[in-house]
């Protein structure tokens, strides 16, 4: 079972606590127990263990553990073994049993990477529709006095990547990238990515008032699921909000937590999760 937290103490410290109940830290006669903790961290508004385990399970629940995730994992336990000068008092130290737990932590932590990416996979058709991933390249440019020879050179053939060395403001380099309607072009600029033809270039220089930047815009690949991979990095990433105000990852984050079951019974705990964020909303 998860933990909601482990504390890893010295001197007589060699076992850690599990039960609530239990003596965490003895003074005299006195005795402060795990439920004393928790609940101190509870009144003072500090639910990070909380948040801890929850991420914890949903990563360990929702994400197949693949050969790359345990790779990734052993790499990380091999460069932590290799720093370490004392692997087995590292182990004790970080509240391991063995190497084989730590693995398993590690793992976890891996999988915790992996929330966004894989919810954007299953439900890309959804997400792409929503977020409308195109494939570009992209030129901006804030001198307005090259503006219309740079877009004449744009329509003439001229490489984005030179233009952009030669025009730009260095922020948009004109290499082949993946661009959403979230990407921070703007409304405007993003309805003459929409209205130009797969394989041309916008005939007009776009203007976003709000940035007083100006864009040359040539459209690659219209057909989402023909680079379907370097969108879903891309979308996992986005900051992009859904109509309850949550990103990506945490749209993410809630619907893998409801769907491996999710089940709270302290309301007070309830009210701080939901305080930080609508993603550990229970879904009913």
């Amino acid at each position: 079972a998860l933990l909601l937290f482990s504390l890893v103490g010295c001197s007589d410290a060699t076992t850690n606590v599990s039960d609530k109940n239990e003596a965490l830290i003895t003074i005299g006669t006195d005795k402060i127990t795990k439920g004393d903790v928790y609940n101190g961290l509870v009144a003072q508004g500090d639910i990070s263990p909380v948040v801890k385990a929850l991420t914890t399970a949903v990563a360990a629940n929702a994400i197949e553990t693949t050969d790359e995730i345990k790779a990734a994992a052993q790499a990380n336990v091999d460069t932590l073994k290799a720093s370490a000068t004392d692997w087995e008092a590292y182990l004790k130290n970080s509240g391991y049993e063995s190497e084989e737990a730590s693995l398993e932590d590690l793992i976890n932590q891996v999988k915790e990477t992996k929330i966004a990416s894989s919810y954007v996979s299953e439900k890309y058709t959804t997400l792409a529709t929503r977020l409308e991933p195109r494939k570009l390249q992209v030129v901006s440019i804030t001198n307005k006095d090259v503006v219309n020879e740079a877009q004449q050179k744009a329509n003439d053939g001229v490489d984005f990547t030179e233009l952009a060395k030669t025009y730009g403001d260095g922020k948009q380099n004109g290499v082949v990238s993946i661009y959403t309607n979230a990407s921070g072009l703007g409304a405007d600029v993003w309805k003459t990515v929409l209205a130009t033809e797969e394989g041309k270039v916008a005939s007009q220089t776009s203007y976003n008032p709000e940035t007083a930047t100006y864009y040359l815009i040539k459209v690659i690949d219209a057909k989402t699921n023909e680079f379907k991979d370097e969108a879903i990095s891309v979308i996992a990433a986005s900051t992009a909000t859904n109509e309850d105000g949550l990103s990506i990852s945490e749209e993410a984050f809630n619907y893998y937590l409801n769907k491996v079951g999710y089940g709270i019974h302290d309301a007070i705990v309830y009210s701080a999760l939901l305080s930080e964020s609508a993603k550990y909303e229970r879904v009913k």
